[in-house]
């Protein structure tokens, strides 16, 4: 069962959605699992091929459509790897937890979001950004000659799209330029993140980890999600993200009748 169950329960008296109608298509709001690659050191060197072949142990920066709660519920130990490579499958002598950290996050406060959005543009019309192998563009490059020499990503949203990693040097130049600084949490198995709706993070895997994610509207939060739900409706046709799943506008309406037919009835049952 996820932590603070008010909250993240979909039938929580905390959590707006629980008065969306049973009788419609619900939210999707999870759960979901996560099986993640995990590197100690951090992304490739920018433009560097090779990036598929170790896979990817980051999330890019990105929003969650609502809030979150991210629940690390295994990682693969150092003792673990080292019986691996010695031949051993029987896993059952080590502990069931240890605090060895699984994940870093680095967690930004939402009134900077819109700074960070216009630094990340900024630094892709000056090329500091790679996709891999791939560079980061803010349009395409006209030249065809050109293009078939270097791939491109052209970047419709600096968040939306989730083609950027803030590296160690990044978040320096970040708080040098601008002032912001994020949170940085180490996520240790059983460890329980939350992540308020329009809160741009990202997330390094440093060992191997099993993640198990649950999304919720709060009603501290409810006016963000549907301010994220706006933004994925202006994104371009065929964007990855441009389904809002979550029903925002929809989940409001419903808590909005929900607690104006409570109030009619004299308060009865209104939370």
């Amino acid at each position: 069962m996820c932590p603070v169950p008010e909250y993240t329960n979909p039938k929580g008296p905390f959590n707006v959605v629980s008065l969306f109608p049973q009788n419609l298509s619900q939210p999707d709001l999870g759960p979901k699992c996560y099986i993640a690659f995990g590197s100690p050191d951090e992304a490739p060197c920018e433009g560097k091929n090779g990036f598929e072949d170790r896979g990817d142990s980051v999330t890019k920066m990105h929003y969650d459509m609502a809030d979150a709660v991210n629940l690390l519920v295994h990682v693969q130990s150092d003792a673990m790897v080292k019986a691996q490579e010695e031949g051993e499958r029987d896993f059952s002598y080590l502990p069931c937890q240890h605090d060895e950290v699984g994940a870093v996050w680095d967690l930004f406060h939402r009134n900077d979001a819109a700074k960070l959005e216009l630094w990340i543009k900024e630094k892709a019309a000056e090329g500091r950004w790679y996709h891999g192998p791939t560079k980061v563009v803010l349009t395409a490059t006209q030249n065809e000659t050109d293009a078939a020499v270097r791939d491109e990503s052209v970047l419709d949203h600096p968040i939306h799209d989730q083609l950027v990693y803030l590296r160690k040097d990044d978040l320096a130049l970040l708080k040098q330029e601008t002032g912001i600084v994020p949170w940085r949490i180490y996520q240790r198995e059983g460890d329980a993140v939350f992540v308020p709706s329009r809160c741009p993070h990202q997330v390094r895997n440093l060992r191997p980890c099993v993640k198990i994610a649950v999304d919720f509207v709060s009603v501290e939060n409810a006016q963000f999600a549907v301010d994220l739900a706006d933004d994925y409706r202006g994104l371009k046709q065929g964007h990855t993200h441009k389904e809002d799943v979550l029903q925002a506008r929809a989940v409001a309406m419903h808590a909005w009748a929900a607690a104006a037919e409570a109030l009619a009835a004299g308060g009865a049952g209104a939370r």
